[in-house]
């Protein structure tokens, strides 16, 4: 068991194995107060002292954190809690990637903010979890891929993504290392990567 109370600017992490909520008022009513009562080797020590808080967020992974960075930020109190830790799990061993090409089209106006965000990190975040802003392509090797390739970058250009259909040789001027198979590629400059390990 692990706690940190941190300021409204800073994320409250509570590194657990398994907690369960109980709150002052009803169902209907909004939550003033969360305490945290872990079992198991802990059962048997006095109870934690009971701390306010506005909002409880469960899952510290990405959106979790995330949402309770903002919320903090807001002036809300907030309490983290996470059976592992920030980020160690999915969030934490992904592949990082910041991708238009690989996103449903009606999200794309979501992933062009989180791209930007991303790239900007230093501003709202405050630290570099290896944020690396490159160009992407999605390679077909066959004429159906290619049609498919079309039609995905076309819908998706439908709602802001600047992806395009690039030929072979060109898609090979971009990345000389490319199999001689490529037919054809989208291209789109608003691509790249994160190291998920450190996004937490």
């Amino acid at each position: 068991w692990s706690s940190e109370v941190c300021s409204s600017d800073l994320l409250c992490q509570w590194a657990i194995s398994s907690v369960h909520l109980r709150t002052t008022t009803s169902q209907f009513q909004r939550p003033r107060r969360c305490d945290a009562v872990t079992p198991g080797p802990l059962s048997g020590q006095a109870p934690m002292s009971q701390i306010e808080y506005d909002t409880a967020v469960i899952g510290a992974g990405l959106m979790g954190a995330g949402t309770a960075l903002f919320l903090a930020r807001s002036g809300m109190r907030c309490v983290l809690l996470d059976r592992s830790g920030v980020c160690s799990e999915a969030s934490g061993v992904n592949a990082g990637t910041l991708t238009m090409q690989m996103t449903r089209a009606d999200l794309i106006p979501y992933a062009i903010q989180g791209w930007e965000m991303w790239t900007n990190r230093q501003e709202w975040l405050g630290i570099n979890p290896s944020v690396v802003a490159a160009p992407g392509l999605s390679l077909a090797f066959t004429e159906e891929e290619v049609a498919t390739l079309e039609h995905r970058a076309a819908a998706r250009r439908e709602h802001g993504a600047q992806i395009e259909l690039v030929t072979a040789s060109k898609a090979r001027s971009i990345e000389p290392g490319l199999s001689t198979e490529v037919m054809a590629a989208s291209y789109c400059p608003m691509d790249g990567f994160a190291k998920a390990n450190q996004t937490g």
